[in-house]
C-alpha cells in the first residue's frame, strides 16, 4: 500500500504539473488574444478618428466654399443693384424736368426831369426737360445791393405751387426799378451793385426736389448781366 500511495501520490503531482502547464498556456493564449483584441480595437478607434477628421475638413472646406459662394453671391446682386440704380438714374436724368433761366433783357428808360433812370428786366424760366415740371414755385427781385453788404440772400418761393410741361415758358419778369442820378453815381463808382436774382423750386415726376436760382448784376450801360457770385447761379 505504501508503494501505490507514493505512486499515486506521483501521479497527481505530475497531473497537477500538466494542468498547470495547460492553464499557463492558456493563460498566454488569452494574453495574447486580449492584445490583439486591444490592437484590433485601437485601429478600430485610430480608423474612426481619421475618418471623423477628414469628415470635419470636408465639412470645413464645404463651408468655407459656401461662405465663398454666397460672397460671389452677394456682390452680384449688389453689382446688379447698382447698374440697375445706374440706369434709373440715367433714365431719370434723361426724362426729368429741367427749369432754367432764359437769357434775360434789360432796358433803361430816362426820366422826364432827367433826375435818373428806370430799369427793366424781362425774363422767363422754361422747362427744358422732357416731363412736366410740378409744384413750380418762383420769386424774383430786381433791387439795389450795396457793396459790401453781406451775403446776398436769394428770396423764398412762395404761394401755390402750378405745374409746368415741356417746353413752357413761365414769366419772371420782376417790377421795374427806378434809379435816381445820385444812386447812379453810387453805382459807377461801384459801391452798389444793381442785382437781379431769385429762385424756382420744383419736383420732377419722379418724386425730386429741384432747385434753380440766379444773381445777376445787371450792368447799366451796357445792357448785359454778369454773375454775381457762383454759389447764388445753380441748377439742381
Amino acid at each position: 500500500m505504501p508503494a501505490d500511495a507514493a505512486w499515486y501520490a506521483n501521479n497527481v503531482a505530475v497531473l497537477a504539473a500538466g494542468i498547470s502547464v495547460v492553464a499557463l498556456g492558456v493563460s498566454i493564449l488569452s494574453v495574447r488574444y486580449a492584445r490583439r483584441q486591444t490592437g484590433a480595437s485601437e485601429r478600430q478607434a485610430r480608423a474612426a478618428e481619421e475618418t471623423l477628421r477628414l469628415q470635419a475638413e470636408a465639412l470645413a472646406a464645404q463651408a468655407h466654399d459656401t461662405a465663398e459662394a454666397l460672397a460671389v453671391a452677394g456682390r452680384s446682386a449688389k453689382a446688379a443693384e447698382d447698374s440697375a440704380s445706374s440706369a434709373r438714374t440715367l433714365v431719370e436724368v434723361g426724362q426729368r424736368a429741367w427749369v432754367v433761366l432764359e437769357p434775360p433783357q434789360i432796358s433803361e428808360t430816362q426820366s422826364g426831369d432827367y433826375g435818373g433812370s428806370t430799369v427793366s428786366v424781362r425774363a422767363n424760366l422754361r422747362n427744358l426737360g422732357a416731363t412736366p415740371a410740378l409744384d413750380v414755385r418762383a420769386a424774383f427781385r430786381l433791387l439795389p445791393w450795396a457793396i459790401p453788404s453781406g451775403a446776398v440772400v436769394t428770396p423764398t418761393p412762395e404761394g401755390p405751387g402750378i405745374s409746368l410741361g415741356p417746353n413752357v415758358p413761365l414769366l419772371a419778369t420782376p417790377p421795374s426799378l427806378s434809379i435816381r442820378n445820385a444812386q447812379l453815381a453810387e453805382i459807377n463808382q461801384h459801391r452798389q451793385v444793381v442785382l437781379f436774382w431769385g429762385e424756382c423750386t420744383y419736383q420732377d415726376v419722379f418724386g425730386r426736389p429741384h432747385r434753380t436760382r440766379w444773381c445777376l448784376q445787371c450792368l447799366l450801360g451796357q445792357q448785359s448781366f454778369a454773375p454775381y457770385g457762383d454759389d447764388l447761379n445753380t441748377i439742381t
